[in-house]
């Protein structure tokens, strides 16, 4: 190898770090002995260098060029980051970098690139000249690469394009190699005559030695040829032929390398890559001396042609010059990827070509604990040398942010004291690429736009809670997308702030209990609330797994846990909510934000999804009319109490326009929503709130204000409750008496400081809509607390004890109690029939009621004379279209039905049918309820086909109404499989049978009759299609449950008890086809006795 020249005598020269003006960055030892070779002199290494700097280097002159050259410790692009970090913080003075060594070439038509080729990185329409083929997102057409890097400085690009008209030039770079390396143990450096250039065929995967080798004509010289491009940069290997061809199209890139997708934002720099292998599964190691050494040689013809005052005209690679951040970003700081890329597009030179003559400026709203503060510390970080100066300001207040801006003016310039309005000015006429971050921009009352020095110059990053502030922005913002982190972002931050070992992050059990913690049950993905949960689990003060259920008892005290190292500005989770109820409560003469806190604590008691205006609207119509007719003590109607708690939030007069009102509830809502407390939806004006908010806004109010909170919630719930018939409304607020009740109803009364009535008067409308929604369970639930009451706010053999008794009659009925049901009626209709007139509605209801349970209890002739004496009453009183004649004429046609009088039964529900189709809407429930009953009548009289043609049109619109786990639709769907087994369709039948069977075992106990008939029906369908394996066990089970809980001789005891027999003789014995037919049909038989 040739030697390079060192100083005139003795030791080389020791320069300083100012005097190199050019970095030169090797991922591999040859490369860096091919660096070495093109050093015209040797200097001495540093005197000094900074501690944190780990490289070593090499330095010199090439040409006229002081160079500093080092050599990665491992490939990829993180090493080659770090090192090019460290060499700018010692070396500031450099202008540019060189990326020099081999890479894999990719072949094409346009490009026949050779091994020993040099490749050289080239802006273009796609890219600035270096793609990193490894960065983007998963989308539903495939990976997706976002973003780009940067180009190289304008100096180099123009001496590129000198060398390309440069004729010889691949004889020149040939001398350049000959000359560096004469001695004869240097051949494996020069072009290696001896070693075969193979390219196969993409998607060959064998060996180096035969094979699709693809023809190739031969060149004429051996010097290398040059080819100008994308080159791809990442962090895998491409060993592959049919990837290489993927990515090459993708980006129609000319190489591979894995180093400088590292540097290119922030080192300007050229990559020059000797081409060594086809970044295939044949790639070796034997080019690589000689294509190190002609990419080395290319560099080094390159550095000739620049002239050191026109690299000293540059600017420094290291741009930031001045750097004001409070805090470093925190140690376990995860995700938001897409968030900080989009903000390096947005905000940093070069990015944003279509927003060059306007002050770059981006806002990230979202509710506090988000994040938002320490993504914008993070881009800071990864973005420091995009900027000459980046500069943090409390932007808190207007005090705070006159002293941030006079304080970084005053220490970014000769450190002299400057005012407010001088600074600004300062910043508006300096010709330098700062960037303002504006963090915790909150106050509502503040105009930011004031505080912005004007013009188009800099960059500025706002951080705030309030919606008004986006729009500030002129390049971009992002909003409530931002505050939660996302489930594998927060799972990751979870366990590294729990200190789990990175060993165990898969385990399934870990990924579970990390997932229920994160989840929107308990801290809903908030950055803030996982760190917190994280550091209270690495102190072992529980597990991961334990968790979930520690904060559903212990909420208030988990949250307000701070960290010890690295806290949010304002402490804890709570307390970064609590700055804005606390902006709110000090500015009292805003009636909107007095409102705002008021609804604040009101959504406390609501489910946090789904708050809707029409409930609001709906309470104050009613208020009206019971404010003109107070109801005395009648339980079924709310009074004048329920009304005082309204006007908590709904304030107007009784005679102001409803416009009036929703305009003060849309003010308060928006004062929430101006804080990032509250979601409005655009599209239907609903309210939802973050899971901590909500959790928040009840855990801040002490316990007398959360009974009046409740209070109103519940009153505001009860009023918009106009009657207790179906109604399209109820789903709407389905979800928020739910949660206004609570997992312990009983506890309304037990803890409660309200008057018991009132309470009585707010449950007994929760419990009718939890019936008419069919949430069997809870209105069961809420009718047990009204009634043990009786004898304390509900007075027995009274008005208010009769109708508490009939409701909860109501409710045994569904959850299929039918003697309870049975005995708490006889009470009623003994109170009616003394105390009610025989026509009054209330009566014949009761007796209605009394019917239905006679009938599902297999009492027939019973339940017949009931309902013929209900209808004949109604008839005297009501036209035959009223909707409780038609509903008696349902039942009466069921209970004849169920007593074999199919004429009678048909007859009924035909003319209930054709009254309900002209008066009813198609999916009112009662009209889908008497065409379900005309089809099992049609069932039963063997009118197959018009049975399942009414039955699919009531399942399609019960499947599009109704929630999954609704009985009426199960009940349709289980109907409509009885029709497809009865008309040979099995395999619809089986279908159908198993969702429903499915859904009632989750749903159901295992001992409710419809859970034992869904089962037994399937057992059946699995019967008649020869599967006994499946039926038998099914079978055996609702035997065993009918045997201890039904009485011998009960016609669903005989009948799947007659399934049973036939199951086990399938598989006793192999059936001949007649005897499968035989058995079949006596399945059938049994079928069609139970019908």
């Amino acid at each position: 190898m040739a030697n390079t020249r060192g100083a005139a005598r003795g030791l080389p020269l020791s320069l300083s770090p100012e005097t190199y003006t050019v970095g030169w960055i090797c991922a591999i030892p040859t490369e860096l002995i091919a660096a070495k070779a093109m050093c015209d002199e040797v200097h001495g290494p540093l005197k000094a260098q900074p501690k944190h700097d780990e490289n070593n280097y090499h330095l010199g002159r090439i040409g006229e060029h002081n160079v500093v050259i080092a050599c990665l410790p491992r490939i990829g692009t993180v090493d080659a980051a770090v090192a090019g970090k460290s060499m700018q913080s010692t070396f500031q003075n450099l202008r540019f970098g060189l990326m020099v060594g081999v890479g894999g070439g990719i072949p094409s038509d346009e490009n026949d690139i050779r091994l020993g080729d040099i490749a050289v990185s080239l802006p273009s329409e796609q890219a600035g000249g270096v793609i990193q083929y490894d960065m983007g997102k998963d989308e539903d057409g495939g990976f997706c690469r976002t973003g780009s890097l940067n180009s190289p400085p304008n100096l180099l690009l123009a001496a590129i394009q000198t060398l390309r008209a440069e004729r010889a030039l691949g004889r020149e770079i040939t001398d350049v190699v000959n000359g560096a390396f004469v001695e004869e143990d240097d051949e494996e450096w020069r072009f290696p005559a001896n070693e075969p250039d193979v390219l196969f065929e993409d998607g060959y995967d064998h060996g180096i030695t035969g094979g699709r080798e693809r023809v190739r004509s031969a060149r004429k010289s051996t010097n290398p040829k040059f080819f100008y491009g994308n080159i791809g940069s990442g962090n895998s290997v491409i060993k592959n032929a049919e990837e290489r061809r993927r990515l090459a199209a993708d980006g129609k890139l000319i190489c591979f390398e894995m180093e400088a997708a590292g540097l290119m934002n922030f080192f300007k720099c050229i990559v020059i890559r000797g081409i060594c292998d086809y970044a295939d599964k044949h790639k070796h190691k034997k080019w690589q001396p000689y294509a190190a050494s002609v990419a080395a040689a290319y560099a080094k013809k390159l550095l000739s042609l620049i002239t050191p005052g026109a690299v000293e005209a540059l600017e420094p690679v290291k741009k930031n010059q001045h750097w004001i951040v409070p805090r470093q970003i925190n140690p376990h700081f995860t995700g938001r990827t897409q968030i900080l890329q989009t903000l390096r597009e947005k905000l940093c030179t070069g990015k944003d070509d279509t927003h060059e003559k306007v002050q770059k400026r981006f806002v990230i709203r979202g509710m506090g604990g988000s994040g938002k503060s320490e993504v914008c510390l993070k881009f800071a970080y990864e973005n420091r040398e995009n900027f000459w100066g980046i500069f943090w300001i409390d932007a808190s207040d207007e005090g705070s942010i006159k002293r941030g801006v006079a304080d970084a003016a005053k220490r970014a310039s000769n450190g002299v004291d400057v005012a407010y309005a001088d600074a600004k000015l300062w910043f508006e006429n300096l010709n330098k690429s700062w960037l303002l971050i504006l963090d915790n921009a909150d106050n509502n009352d503040l105009n930011y736009l004031n505080f912005f020095p004007s013009g188009d110059s800099g960059c500025i990053l706002m951080s705030t809670r309030v919606v008004e502030c986006q729009q500030y922005n002129t390049v971009g913002y992002q909003d409530a997308d931002f505050e939660k982190l996302g489930v594998k972002d927060s799972i990751e931050l979870l366990l590294k702030s729990a200190h789990i070992p990175p060993e165990k992050w898969d385990w399934p059990q870990v990924l579970d209990d990390a997932r229920k913690v994160v989840s929107d049950d308990c801290l809903g993905q908030h950055a803030l609330a996982i760190t917190q949960a994280g550091a209270f689990i690495s102190q072992r003060l529980c597990t991961l797994g334990e968790y979930p259920a520690m904060f559903n008892k212990q909420r208030v005290i988990l949250l307000n846990y701070r960290r010890k190292q690295a806290e949010s500005r304002y402490g804890d989770v709570y307390a970064t909510f609590e700055v804005s109820a606390e902006a709110m409560k000090a500015t009292s003469h805003r009636q909107d934000w007095v409102d705002a806190l008021e609804l604040l604590n009101i959504l406390a008691f609501l489910h946090r999804e789904g708050v809707i205006e029409e409930m609001f609207t709906k309470a104050w119509t009613r208020a009206i009319a019971t404010t003109k007719k107070d109801p005395e003590d009648e339980i079924r109607l709310p009074s004048l109490w329920h009304v005082n708690h309204m006007r908590r939030i709904l304030r107007q007069s009784s005679d102001s326009p409803i416009e009036l009102v929703l305009l003060s509830l849309r003010n308060a809502a928006s004062a929430l929503q101006s804080f990032s407390l509250i979601t409005i939806h655009q599209e239907t004006g609903d309210i939802s709130m973050h899971a901590l908010v909500h959790a928040w806004a009840k855990d801040r109010l002490a316990a007398d204000a959360q009974n009046i909170a409740w209070a109103t919630a519940a009153s505001i719930l009860s009023l918009s409750i106009e009657s207790f018939g179906y109604r399209e409304f109820f789903p709407k607020i389905q979800s928020h008496i739910e949660f206004s009740v609570g997992p312990d109803p009983e506890q309304l009364f037990a803890n409660s400081k309200h008057p018991g009535l009132e309470i009585g008067r707010i449950l007994y409308p929760f419990t009718y809509v939890m019936v008419r929604l069919r949430n069997d369970y809870l209105a069961e639930v809420l009718a047990d607390v009204l009634c043990s009451r009786i004898g304390y706010e509900i007075s027995p053999q009274s008005r208010n004890w009769r109708d508490v008794l009939y409701l909860q009659a109501m409710c045994k009925d569904q959850v299929a109690k039918y003697n309870e049901e049975m005995d708490i009626l006889e009470n009623v209709v003994l109170f009616d029939k003394y105390n009610l007139p025989a026509e009054d509605s209330r009566s014949a209801q009761a007796r209605h009621l009394l019917g239905m349970a006679h009938n599902k209890l297999g009492n027939y002739p019973e339940a017949i004379g009931l309902f013929e004496d209900v209808l004949q009453t109604r008839r005297k009183l009501l036209a035959p279209t009223h909707p409780d004649c038609l509903i008696s004429q349902h039942e009466l046609a069921g209970a004849y039905l169920n007593n074999n009088q199919v004429d009678k039964a048909l007859e009924l529900l035909e003319e209930v049918t054709q009254i309900q189709e002209k008066t009813l809407l198609s999916t009112h429930p009662d009209r889908l309820a008497s065409q379900h009953e005309l089809a099992k009548a049609y069932l039963n009289n063997n009118q197959v086909d018009k049975a399942i043609e009414l039955l699919e049109k009531v399942t399609q619109i019960r499947e599009k109404t109704l929630l999954s786990t609704h009985p009426d639709r199960l009940a349709s769907q289980h109907e409509l499989a009885r029709a497809y087994l009865r008309n040979n369709q099995v395999d619809k039948a089986i279908e159908l049978f198993e969702e429903v069977t499915q859904i009632k075992e989750k749903t159901l106990l295992s001992t409710h009759p419809q859970s034992l008939i869904s089962r037994q029906e399937l057992a059946r369908a699995y019967y008649v299609h020869g599967e006994y394996q499946k039926a038998l066990p099914i079978i055996k089970e609702v035997v065993r449950i009918r045997s201890e809980q039904d009485e011998p001789g009960y016609l669903y005891r005989v009948y799947s008890e007659q399934i049973l027999s036939v199951c086990r003789s399938g598989m006793e014995r192999e059936l001949s086809e007649s005897g499968t037919i035989a058995d079949a049909s006596g399945i059938k038989s049994v079928a069609a006795a139970q019908d």
